[in-house]
């Protein structure tokens, strides 16, 4: 703007006594600096054109380390704070880059022979902040056994979830469940006229109760693998395999089952 005399005028006559002052006055125009964060907020600050553009607080975000400030949307060439603001906007481009040591916890719990699910084993894992981790991958072979001990589900908190994200607060925990398999046990008394046999399904893991079996004018001569009892007899284990057990008696005939004989004579 223009002033005469501390007015504002748009022009003015020259005065014969040479003593006509002009003041013009100039705007600095001012400009913005964008400041860009990738994983953060894009946030905009005005200089006035000349004024020294400075460092605004590093950005924080948990689970995040900040990469510092560069020229470049490629972050590849570093940007030096202190210098004036040019004559146009200014875009500053940052990058909080997810840690890779981000802590979470894996618990695993086994069904036990009652049906209750006991805390067996817990992880401490790491993994990079907000990667999404399939869940069934986390299971563990220590655990599983064929046919046994099966990999059920897992939830995060009470909801059964698929996948889930690694909190950048190292807050995620995850609870997997493993199920116990059950089997079918049968001892099989292999005469319609013996008794003592059973059959029925088994836990995985659960003691195994040896029926006791009678024939009468037998006597047991062990469990074998086959109706026929060929080969050698087997010996039951302690408890139930991880697959279907049948065995089947065999019976020996005794030798000395006592039997009574009459004799009668016709008479006179």
């Amino acid at each position: 703007k223009a002033t005469v005399n501390g007015e504002e005028v748009t022009s003015v006559p020259i005065s014969g006594d040479g003593k006509l002052v002009i003041k013009l006055y100039y705007n600095r125009n001012s400009f913005n600096a964008v400041y860009h964060v990738v994983n953060g907020t894009t946030n905009t600050v005005s200089y006035r054109y000349g004024s020294i553009i400075s460092e605004p607080e590093i950005p924080v975000k948990v689970g995040y380390t900040f990469s510092g400030w560069f020229a470049d949307s490629g972050l590849s060439q570093i940007y030096s704070f202190g210098n004036a603001m040019p004559d146009r906007d200014v875009d500053i481009y940052g990058k909080l880059i997810p840690n890779s040591n981000t802590p979470y916890t894996v618990n695993h719990y086994v069904e036990n022979l009652a049906g209750d699910y006991v805390l067996t084993k817990t992880d401490n894992l790491t993994g990079t902040t907000d990667t999404a981790l399939t869940l069934a991958n986390l299971k563990s072979g220590t655990i599983i056994v064929a046919n046994g001990i099966t990999y059920k589900e897992a939830k995060v908190g009470t909801t059964v979830q698929t996948t889930a994200t690694i909190l950048g607060d190292g807050s995620l925990v995850v609870n997997l469940y493993y199920s116990r398999d059950s089997h079918t046990l049968t001892f099989d008394v292999n005469n319609a006229k013996a008794t003592g046999g059973t059959s029925g399904t088994v836990k995985y893991g659960a003691a195994i109760n040896v029926p006791a079996v009678a024939l009468a004018g037998y006597t047991f001569g062990g469990w074998y693998g086959n109706a026929n009892c060929t080969g050698e007899p087997i010996t039951i284990p302690a408890t139930m395999p991880a697959h279907d057990l049948i065995v089947y008696a065999k019976w020996i005939a005794n030798s000395n089952t006592p039997y009574t004989v009459n004799h009668y004579v016709e008479n006179l």
